[in-house]
């Protein structure tokens, strides 16, 4: 009875560490910082921002960078090749780009997203 206990607490614990062992961690880095600040220049320069705005939109491109950071990580640990990651990617980046989309609509006003919107074209 004690073996079959023991068999099932290592079971148990087993689960557990390699459940805690593929968890995603996403740190914020000077890369990630530095792309983020890299298309908030982009849209700054088409759109002129103000402060305020240039701080949403730089925080909406770091979101879009930690998005990207997390499914990298997904992605690695499922040991896909670079080619499969690339197929796999295509539907996420459409996904991302409608979501920065939209953001910008709240963030910027109209005729800011319509100078945006042509620029990026």
């Amino acid at each position: 009875m004690q073996r079959l206990l023991a068999s099932f607490v290592f079971v148990g614990v087993s689960l557990v560490l390699n459940a805690q062992h593929r968890e995603i961690f996403v740190t914020d880095t000077d890369a990630m910082r530095a792309n983020a600040r890299k298309h908030t220049e982009m849209v700054h320069e088409a759109a002129v921002l103000s402060a305020e705005q240039t701080a949403q939109v730089n925080e909406l491109y770091m979101q879009v960078e930690r998005q990207v950071d997390g499914m990298n990580q997904r992605m690695a640990m499922a040991g896909m090749s670079e080619a499969d990651k690339k197929v796999e990617m295509v539907p996420h980046w459409a996904s991302l780009d409608r979501m920065v989309a939209s953001r910008l609509q709240q963030i910027l006003t109209p005729e800011q997203y319509a100078k945006w919107d042509e620029a990026s074209k």
